[in-house]
């Protein structure tokens, strides 16, 4: 507050800074409302996927798969997804979108829907990995490695291993890495 009269060029100067100080002050606000906004979106996204994901303990006649996914941010591309196939067997796919975050949540996401349709159009587990194997992934912004498992009811085992680290299997003859 002055009570005196000032220059005209000041009292341009001093209201054109005050004008400036508020707007700056309006977009902080503004900038920070849109932060909190895009945290909760993350964390409701974040909710979602986890309630969309493979139960951590998969019970399968004759079979027992056990996993677990720590993903390092609200999202991530990891997954695991569980089919039950026409003939009474269990497709098992683990994936891993390279990255973190929003990113390699999608594209984790849509190499499941692929997945998903090749196990529903396939007739037998020959026919999936032709049909993974022609998903042209060379399009996708960033590399998924595959594992995936067929869990057959009368007891046999088939893998398809697209760069990801074998799966372990336990049983009466001991620990053995699957190849």
């Amino acid at each position: 507050y002055v009570d005196k009269a000032l220059p005209d060029a000041w009292r341009v100067l001093l209201l054109d800074r005050a004008r400036k100080s508020l707007h700056v002050r309006s977009l902080r606000t503004e900038v920070e409302q849109r932060r909190r906004e895009m945290e909760a979106d993350l964390l409701r996204a974040g909710r979602l996927q986890a309630s969309m994901a493979a139960p951590d303990d998969i019970q399968v006649p004759g079979w027992r798969v056990t996993s677990r996914s720590m993903p390092a941010r609200a999202v991530s591309g990891d997954f695991v997804e569980v089919i039950d196939w026409r003939d009474g067997s269990t497709v098992c796919v683990i994936g891993d979108a390279a990255g973190h975050g929003v990113r390699s949540a999608l594209v984790g996401r849509m190499v499941r829907l692929a997945i998903r349709g090749a196990v529903r159009r396939a007739s037998s587990a020959e026919e999936i990995r032709r049909e993974i194997g022609a998903f042209d992934f060379l399009q996708l912004p960033d590399s998924c490695p595959l594992l995936m498992f067929v869990l057959h009811a009368e007891g046999g085992l088939d893998v398809l291993n697209a760069g990801h680290p074998a799966p372990i299997v336990v049983g009466s003859s001991g620990v053995r890495a699957v190849s």
